[in-house]
């Protein structure tokens, strides 16, 4: 099994019970059960866990659950051992991974709406042209933090790439095409 220790599913840093068991080398039944058992005792079990049916290597569907941070911490607070311990530690740095990327993702989102002058303005709505300064801004983080994808930047450097999304600007020339394309007439 090589899938992420946590993904996005819903805009939230999700893990699945299969994952779990996997990684604690446990069957997969025995930690639907312990989830299960915290079902009984937790109030706000359905904002922590929501249970899916995901299909087999038969095709077969199967129960499993997915659960955010909160869910994933209660449930770990349950195992024990080194193994446990090293298992925990990877999936809180797989959780902070996550949530960085997505205020990362979040905040060079709002720079690049900024930069085209709003979702409504002629720029934003011109796919090119937004692609273009998406493709820009990408081009100078690459160049700036020497990494050839957002997700891998370190977390010491996490801070200095927002610094970076709030201070970009794009080349003249994307400068001068983003005021040219807006400053056209809409086409009704």
């Amino acid at each position: 099994m090589v899938e992420e220790l946590v993904i996005m599913r819903d805009r939230q840093a999700v893990t699945t019970s299969l994952q779990v068991a996997h990684n604690l080398e446990k069957k997969h039944q025995r930690v639907l059960r312990d989830i299960d058992a915290l079902k009984q005792d937790v109030s706000n079990f359905g904002q922590m866990f929501i249970e899916s049916n995901q299909p087999d290597s038969y095709g077969r569907d199967r129960r499993i659950y997915y659960m955010n941070r909160d869910g994933f911490s209660l449930l770990a607070m349950g195992f024990t051992g080194k193994k446990a311990l090293q298992f925990k530690l990877k999936y809180i740095d797989a959780f902070n991974q996550s949530n960085m990327a997505l205020a990362f993702s979040k905040k060079r989102n709002a720079k690049i709406i900024n930069v085209l002058g709003g979702k409504k303005s002629n720029a934003y709505r011109d796919k090119n042209v937004r692609a273009k300064t998406y493709r820009a801004l990408f081009s100078s983080y690459r160049e700036t933090f020497d990494q050839d994808r957002y997700n891998d930047l370190p977390m010491k450097d996490f801070d200095k790439a927002i610094d970076f999304v709030n201070n970009w600007y794009p080349p003249f020339e994307l400068q001068q095409e983003i005021q040219q394309t807006n400053a056209q007439l809409a086409i009704v």
